[in-house]
C-alpha cells in the first residue's frame, strides 16, 4: 500500500486523460464504479494530480463522487473486485488528494460539501474514523497480547505494522487527514460537529492528533522538499486542533 503521499506514476497528459475516463465511469452503472476509482485514485495523487484535481472539481466530478463517500455498497462490492475496505480506502484517497492538491474556489467547493445537508458528510467522517480507529485500536491490543519472544524488534516492528495497515490503519490515515483539512478551514460549524460527535462517543480529538502525528514521523527526516511541504502542512493543522 504504501505511504499516505507517495505517487510513483509519471506524465501528465497520461494523468489528464486517465482523470477524465473516471469521471465518466463514475457516473455510470454502480458496476463501473470500482474500476472508476482506481482510475481517480491514480490520476489525482501527488503533484502530477494539480491540474486534474482542480477539473475534476470544475466539471462536477464531486456530485459523483461523495455518493460513494457516503455509502458502501456492500455485497455488490465484491462483485466489482473490491472489499469494503479497499472501496473505503479509494474513497478517502480521492477525497484527501482534492483536498491536499486543491485551492481557491475549488477547495472551498470541496468543503463546502461538508457542510450542505446540515453537515450529514461529517457525520459519515467521524463514523467512518470512529469505526476505523476501533480496528486499529483491536490490531494493537493483539500486538500487546502476542508471544514476542522469538523474534527481534526489527521483525516485530514490521510484523505489528503490517497487522496495524491490515486493520486499516492507511484509510484511517487519510479519514483523519480528511477531518484535519476541514477541521482547520476556518468554518465553525464543522469544527463543532467533528468535537460534538466524538463527545457522544466518548472520545476527543486527542487520537486524530497522535494518527497525523505518527504519520508525519514516518515520512522520515529526508531532504526531499515535498515530503518536508507535507510534514509541515500537516503539522501545522495538528497545531490547530
Amino acid at each position: 500500500r504504501g505511504q499516505f503521499s507517495v505517487n510513483p506514476f509519471h506524465g501528465p497528459q497520461a494523468v489528464v486523460s486517465t482523470q477524465s475516463t473516471g469521471v465518466l465511469m463514475l457516473r455510470e452503472k454502480k458496476m463501473s464504479r470500482p474500476p472508476a476509482l482506481k482510475v481517480l485514485n491514480f490520476a489525482l495523487q501527488g503533484d502530477e494530480g494539480i491540474n486534474c484535481c482542480a477539473k475534476f472539481v470544475d466539471v462536477y466530478g464531486l456530485r459523483s463522487l461523495f455518493p460513494c463517500f457516503m455509502k458502501t455498497p456492500g455485497k455488490k462490492v465484491k462483485r466489482g473486485g473490491f472489499t469494503e475496505l479497499e472501496w473505503v480506502e479509494h474513497v478517502t484517497s480521492i477525497v484527501s488528494h482534492l483536498l491536499r492538491n486543491c485551492s481557491g474556489s475549488q477547495l472551498q467547493r470541496i468543503v463546502n460539501k461538508f457542510v450542505e445537508d446540515d453537515h450529514l458528510k461529517v457525520d459519515r467522517l467521524v463514523e467512518l474514523h470512529l469505526y476505523y480507529l476501533g480496528k486499529v485500536r483491536e490490531a494493537d491490543k493483539e500486538i500487546e497480547e502476542e508471544d514476542e519472544e522469538e523474534e527481534d524488534e526489527g521483525e516485530r516492528e514490521e510484523r505489528a505494522y503490517m497487522k496495524r495497515l491490515d486493520a486499516g490503519l492507511f484509510t484511517l490515515q487519510r479519514l483523519d487527514y480528511i477531518i484535519l483539512s476541514v477541521y482547520t478551514a476556518g468554518i465553525g460549524s464543522i469544527s463543532e460537529r467533528v468535537k460534538q460527535l466524538l463527545n457522544l462517543k466518548g472520545e476527543t480529538i486527542e487520537p486524530i492528533r497522535e494518527v497525523m502525528n505518527e504519520y508525519v514521523k514516518s515520512l522520515g527526516d529526508g531532504e526531499d522538499n515535498k515530503t518536508n511541504e507535507e510534514k509541515q502542512n500537516i503539522q501545522s493543522m495538528v497545531n490547530q486542533l
